[in-house]
């Protein structure tokens, strides 16, 4: 079965593939659905079904042929995609606004009332990791599952999917750790390690110890804890337990039993509540393969209904992950504006930026070009830059759109143009690629985590497991990324918070500025890179089928065999 835009289309069916931009056709096994009248079967723009009706059926059909799959909310936006124009100005427009406010001495309240709805929007994204993360990986384990037991194809594609993931993840970190001397640190972004604790002192007849300003202390009604009402804490014999934001370097033993620890909760909810991501993740991949393995299709019952909706509550996670995205131009003018007011030396944090931009690039081109290149110049015998000629529509409608599950219709038809990769096998890898083989997201989260942790001054801390641990946890989480714009974001914060065991710097305010265009370039690799791994894993077997049909492209993106 294939997963394309957030419904799930059998090629068996008599179903409707389709993209963002195209319209709905029916299938060439059948000249009319079942399910659809004469008058319902002419070309629909899928458009304007998606904005009236955001569930996939149809008022003038009977329920006659539909099955529990048809009812399935989609996954794409109900509204337009946020145009990378608008985008670009919202980046102009906050980096502008913050230049011209830091030139007036604005209070403390005014930058919080701008960053407040950049911090607002970054608490949405924060709502949605867990809910996300454990509906995408249950989904990924049932998948892979179902690969390993239906398609003999299946055990080469997982194979493929998760060496490509953790290579990835450890290219990424390793340029992090490459380019942490061209990162500037921001001494106003650093982490406050000498955390002095204070307390006030109640006398017995509920008033405050208080000092006067000759310095003499008495018991006074104070409702407010002033600073004349509050004293310092000396625990001379470091009796009281602290907790504060600083790092402590720990031996290799005690990483491994964190991470350990983390990987196996004592207490699930406590692991959902607190946003463990390991622990959800572990018990995540337990959870999918119970729920793969206890049930057995029958005659009356054909489909995993509790598999359905933890797909179905996935897919509308996503969609509101889309809604709260939908705000992300205010998010960026805000969190920009607010950023530059802070920070007096912006201009070495841009040449930062730039240089994580180079270094993303430039991991990305070696993961693409080095490592699947390579690769596919020795097990296909084929050049990579001639195959890849195909996949530039592919590559031109993700870089706009920037959702490989939306482009998925688009990839598989510009896999199937090159004639080289049968129809079957394409549909299979790209569509369980789409969702579970995010490579350049998988480069791009460490990547992040190790620039803000210079930015904030925290390199210093950083340790060889510190290192794997990233690169480990990154490649895992990878896993839990929906294929829907920006939602690397929301993987960035939880894997920050798994590390280095605190929330997100005040950094990250500028990575939300500057994702919309990190993000695209991390999209079209993913998109990439499924496209090679399709024509490597047909290089691996000895009779892959006949080949594809002729794909041709015009107005509607359908494909006739001659």
């Amino acid at each position: 079965m294939d997963h394309l835009n957030g419904s799930i289309v059998r090629s068996d069916s008599n179903r409707y593939t389709f993209s963002p931009e195209t319209t709905f056709l029916p299938s060439p096994r059948s000249s009319q659905p079942p399910c659809m009248t004469p008058e319902a079967a002419e070309p629909l723009p899928l458009r304007s079904i998606l904005r009236k009706e955001p569930i996939q059926t149809d008022y003038h059909a009977s329920m006659d042929g539909l099955e529990m799959r048809d009812m399935f909310a989609t996954g794409i936006n109900q509204r337009d995609s946020i145009s990378l124009i608008m985008i670009l100005g919202s980046a102009i427009s906050g980096i502008a606004l913050g230049f011209i406010l830091s030139g007036y001495e604005i209070g403390e309240d005014a930058t919080r009332w701008l960053e407040l709805p950049g911090h607002l929007f970054i608490k949405a994204l924060k709502c949605l990791i867990v809910p996300m993360v454990f509906c995408s990986i249950v989904t990924c384990i049932a998948e892979f599952i179902a690969v390993g037991h239906e398609v003999a194809v299946g055990a080469r594609t997982i194979v493929a999917f998760v060496s490509m993931t953790l290579l990835s993840s450890f290219t990424g970190t390793f340029f992090g750790w490459l380019f942490l001397p061209f990162f500037r640190v921001q001494k106003t972004l650093l982490y406050t390690e000498d955390v002095v604790p204070t307390l006030a002192l109640r006398c017995p007849d509920g008033r405050y110890l208080t000092q006067l300003v000759n310095d003499t202390i008495v018991c006074m009604a104070t409702r407010n804890k002033t600073e004349s009402a509050q004293f310092e804490l000396d625990d001379i014999s470091y009796t009281f337990a602290s907790k504060s934001p600083t790092f402590v370097n720990l031996s290799v033993s005690k990483e491994i039993f964190g991470l350990l620890n983390q990987l196996i909760p004592t207490n699930v909810l406590e692991a959902f509540v607190e946003g463990s991501t390991l622990g959800v993740i572990s018990f995540a991949i337990l959870f999918g393969v119970a729920i793969t393995k206890s049930f057995r299709p029958t005659k009356e019952v054909t489909e995993n209904y509790p598999l359905l909706l933890i797909t179905q509550v996935g897919i509308l996670v996503r969609m509101i992950l889309n809604g709260v995205m939908a705000v992300l131009p205010i998010a960026i003018i805000s969190l920009l504006a607010g950023a530059i007011v802070k920070l007096p030396c912006s201009l070495e944090l841009v040449k930062s930026v730039g240089f994580l931009g180079i270094a993303l690039l430039t991991a990305l081109v070696t993961v693409t070009f080095g490592v699947l290149g390579l690769t596919m110049l020795l097990i296909a015998r084929r050049n990579v830059f001639s195959y890849l000629k195909a996949i530039i529509p592919a590559q031109i409608f993700i870089a706009s759109y920037c959702s490989s599950i939306a482009t998925l219709p688009v990839t598989i038809r510009c896999v199937e143009s090159t004639r080289e990769v049968p129809t079957s096998i394409a549909r299979f890898v790209l569509s369980l690629g789409a969702s579970c083989n995010l490579n350049g997201t998988a480069v791009y989260m460490p990547l992040a985590c190790l620039f803000m942790a210079k930015i904030s001054g925290i390199e210093a801390h950083l340790t060889i497991m510190s290192y794997i641990r990233l690169a480990l946890v990154s490649a895992i989480a990878s896993y839990g990324v929906a294929p829907v714009p920006h939602s690397g974001l929301v993987m960035i914060m939880t894997i920050w918070k798994t590390v280095f065991h605190t929330d997100v710097p005040a950094v990250f305010s500028i990575m939300v500025g500057v994702d919309w265009l990190l993000d695209r370039a991390c999209a079209v690799v993913n998109v990439t890179n499924d496209a090679l791994l399709a024509r490597i894993i047909v290089g691996r077997i000895k009779d892959p089928g006949p080949p594809a049909p002729i794909v041709t492209f015009g107005p509607v993106f359908h494909h006739e065999p001659k």
